[in-house]
């Protein structure tokens, strides 16, 4: 590992921060379907998983621009299919006014993979239910609090390859640096993860995902709708994903330590997309449209505002309460006389550990 007088050299001020878009797909009822299909239940996931996977990855293909699209598959979970994208950006504003840089590209993503979604349900004849989630890269130092941190291990079993990096965030740097964050090289050596509180809460907030209800994070609800106040020509996807998009209330996350950072609900978006055989009528559901406004500028206006204010809120209660559990910390370890000069040094009383 390179050092620099004894101590090792910090890779992340060599490149710039990163943000991920993370987008889910599973089949509606799959469970149900091998219980009632025995022989026939295999050939209809691993159908879905070729047809689905063609129409997003081959749109290079297809699409006619010179636009590389750069999806990832991320995992494969079950009867589940799970891709990200990463962009890069200068660095992550407390404000979250880096999201605004990128909003353009993420509106695309977000768009094909809800149209792979459309068209894979209906030349399969099966329902979807789709997620989708950004995340900011934490980088620690004085910048705010992100929501995950790159995890990679090799793809091989050679001991000469393996290294002996502790922490395993200094690894991943270290990974990031020599392959220039080129995610498609370090997939071919790494088994690629995103491990924070931002990921898990991602998940949880897929839970609420239905058929036709496309799930999204406040942050990309936030994310998408930037597109539409940045310079250049408003695209068809940017304006499809407003019109679509609805508020469906204030949910608990499960494991999210939502009460002890005073948070007792997320606010969850969705876009309404036609993903099943089912038919979308929002008058017969339950939840509550943020479709009032008569205008799609109004609308958005409403949505930036309520999905800022939360994740503004998320990430200072998150950063209050990791400083109370580091100061409780160095109390605990304080010596009986009081000298917590020596203490005050130690790794452990590091923020960023938490």
């Amino acid at each position: 590992m390179d050092t620099i007088d004894g101590q090792p050299r910090d890779y992340t001020s060599n490149r710039n921060p990163l943000v991920v878009l993370v987008c889910g797909v599973d089949i509606v009822g799959s469970t149900r379907n091998k219980m009632d299909n025995p022989n026939g239940w295999y050939f209809d996931v691993t159908e879905f998983f070729d047809v689905f996977d063609q129409k997003l990855r081959n749109k290079d293909k297809r699409d006619g621009d010179e636009i590389q699209n750069g999806w990832n598959l991320w995992r494969l979970v079950g009867d589940e299919l799970l891709y990200y994208r990463v962009f890069e950006v200068k660095k992550i504003s407390p404000d979250y006014s880096h999201l605004k840089s990128i909003s353009k590209d993420v509106s695309r993503y977000v768009y094909e993979f809800t149209e792979s979604i459309k068209l894979t349900a209906e030349s399969q004849s099966i329902d979807l239910r789709g997620y989708s989630f950004i995340l900011d890269e934490h980088q620690g130092g004085n910048g705010p609090a992100g929501d995950f941190q790159f995890h990679f291990m090799h793809r091989d079993n050679d001991d000469s390859k393996l290294c002996d990096y502790s922490p395993s965030s200094e690894f991943a740097d270290w990974v990031l640096y020599e392959y220039k964050a080129d995610m498609y090289h370090i997939k071919k050596n790494f088994f690629v993860d995103f491990v924070g509180r931002g990921v898990d809460q991602g998940f949880r907030l897929s839970e609420y995902s239905r058929l036709n209800q496309f799930v999204i994070s406040p942050k990309l609800a936030y994310c998408l709708c930037e597109s539409l106040s940045s310079k250049g020509q408003v695209e068809k996807e940017e304006l499809e994903l407003i019109k679509k998009m609805h508020y469906l209330g204030f949910y608990p996350l499960k494991g999210c330590g939502n009460e002890e950072m005073g948070i007792y609900g997320f606010p969850i978006y969705f876009l309404l997309i036609k993903s099943g055989r089912g038919e979308i009528n929002p008058k017969d559901r339950d939840w509550r449209r943020m479709i009032s406004p008569k205008t799609v500028k109004n609308k958005k206006k409403l949505i930036i505002k309520s999905a800022k204010k939360f994740i503004e809120e998320e990430r200072l209660a998150y950063e209050e309460l990791t400083e109370k559990k580091c100061k409780e910390q160095q109390r605990l370890l304080k010596p009986p006389d009081g000298d917590a000069k020596d203490v005050d040094n130690m790794d452990i009383l590091n923020i960023e550990q938490y």
